[in-house]
């Protein structure tokens, strides 16, 4: 597969049209159409849809470039590596973790870890956990953050923590005098989650189902920290991770203990053969020290 046409695809995804993609990547629009239509050819399916004048992915367009991005994403850090090594200051972590976790655990978590590593840089890249698990098994990061279980060839996995989920609801809600919340409580609630694929939505859906009821799901969203904020305006009420609620940082919202728990484990992902550096074993202290600190606060509130 040519390389050039993948990097002609980025550019028309990211411009939206052929012209701008052609602007990008310096080729004529003519070229640009021509690249596309090769790859398409080779690949057996459309890419894109034309609606409004604009290129807009397909179904099977967007998970091909998903990948694609993947691939993309994977050189560019390639060539970064390659001036680090060329400048001598090659000496970085690479990290890829799911939203709850770069966003509730890592930024305390990195700003003790570099306390004692300062002349250590390190990079994250946050994307959903089905997609951490790819990019660990495509060798492209040191270390993956991501609810467990993780399965996916060539990936292993470390337990870090399991902490139990909260539900988070608007600060005038009638709930909210409560000092914790039971499922039966939220039955005739509208609430706000994840896709019915995410691992935590999937295990929110299964907690209900074995107490008898389906929850009345009204917005999906793609992220918990999003969750949060319809919450704070008043959409609904959502069952979030104690860390995602702790970054949250909304006044229009109180978090509540749901009783029986709902556990969730949290786990730091390998390549099947890697070898874990004290570097490495470190950072993942740090993680698992934050996330209990932060799940104890929450059982405290």
């Amino acid at each position: 597969m040519n390389l050039r046409h993948l990097e002609i695809l980025r550019a028309v995804v990211e411009g939206g049209t052929a012209t701008a993609a052609a602007q990008r990547v310096r080729l004529t629009q003519s070229a640009v159409s021509r690249s596309i239509a090769a790859l398409e050819q080779e690949i057996g399916f459309r890419l894109f849809d034309r609606i409004k004048q604009r290129l807009v992915l397909t179904k099977e367009g967007g998970a091909f470039f998903q990948e694609t991005e993947r691939l993309l994403s994977g050189l560019d850090e390639l060539q970064n590596v390659a001036g680090e090594i060329r400048d001598r200051t090659f000496a970085r972590l690479r990290l890829v973790a799911m939203p709850a976790i770069a966003h509730g655990l890592l930024p305390e978590a990195l700003a003790r870890f570099q306390k004692a590593h300062p002349r250590l840089s390190v990079s994250v890249e946050i994307r959903r956990r089905s997609e951490v698990t790819r990019w660990i098994a495509g060798r492209q990061f040191d270390v993956g953050f991501a609810a467990l279980p993780a399965n996916y060839p060539g990936v292993i996995s470390q337990h870090l923590i399991t902490a139990a989920a909260v539900v988070a609801l608007p600060s005038n809600h009638r709930l909210a005098r409560q000092t914790s919340i039971t499922p039966s409580q939220l039955e005739k609630e509208d609430l706000i989650g994840l896709g019915s694929d995410a691992l935590v939505q999937s295990k929110i859906g299964s907690y209900f189902q074995e107490r008898g009821f389906v929850p009345r799901l009204k917005i999906e969203s793609s992220s918990l920290l999003s969750v949060c904020h319809f919450v704070a305006a008043g959409l609904g009420c959502g069952i979030v991770d104690p860390f995602t609620a702790s970054s949250a940082r909304v006044e229009q919202i109180v978090f509540r203990p749901l009783r029986p728990e709902l556990k969730i484990e949290y786990g730091a992902l390998f390549q099947k053969d890697h070898v874990t550096t004290p570097l490495v074993k470190d950072l993942c202290a740090h993680v698992r020290g934050v996330a209990s600190e932060l799940s104890a606060a929450m059982k405290r509130a």
